[in-house]
């Protein structure tokens, strides 16, 4: 049963402990204890060591293993995916969740179904991204000889309209 922790002091970060006793903080394991596999720990980085806090309870204390200069990456936010630079084309999610570029569908996802979304060709892979953030990359998989096309029309071939 994974029991929400409470903070012990801002900047901690929230993690739960593995099936070894472990918890995993920039890519260093530090042991927790196996009294507490499954529960939520509150961890803080405070000169130069490394605090573990259940239910407000201190239950374990470590020597600091990152470097000093990664403690900006000590955070429970994720890194924000930026796309790179190239020329983007627009193209709208169909109802399977994927995006038509060059005659050929990359998956964008169930959740953008309807949505406008940039597609963007970036040395041998596709970026797909909303809002200016990028949401999916994938491996080029379409024939280079139709990109000229897919590039030319920025907007997506112009929907077609029954005139009765």
């Amino acid at each position: 049963m994974t029991r929400p922790s409470r903070r012990a002091r801002p900047g901690a970060l929230t993690r739960v402990v593995d099936g070894k006793g472990r918890v995993s903080v920039l890519s260093f394991r530090y042991h927790v204890g196996m009294a507490y596999c499954g529960l939520s720990v509150a961890v803080t980085s405070e000169d130069g060591l490394i605090h573990v806090h259940h239910a407000g309870v201190l239950v374990a204390t470590h020597a600091r293993r990152h470097l000093p200069e990664h403690d900006d990456r000590f955070t429970d936010r994720p890194p924000v995916a930026r796309p790179t630079k190239g020329d983007e084309v627009l193209r709208r999610v169909d109802t399977s969740g994927a995006v038509s570029f060059a005659g050929t569908s990359y998956r964008a996802g169930n959740s953008h179904k309807g949505r406008t979304v940039g597609v963007r060709m970036v040395g041998d892979t596709i970026q797909i991204t909303l809002d200016g953030l990028l949401i999916r990359t994938h491996k080029a998989r379409h024939d280079r000889s139709k990109e000229y096309g897919a590039l030319s029309k920025p907007k997506g071939k112009p929907r077609r309209t029954n005139v009765a």
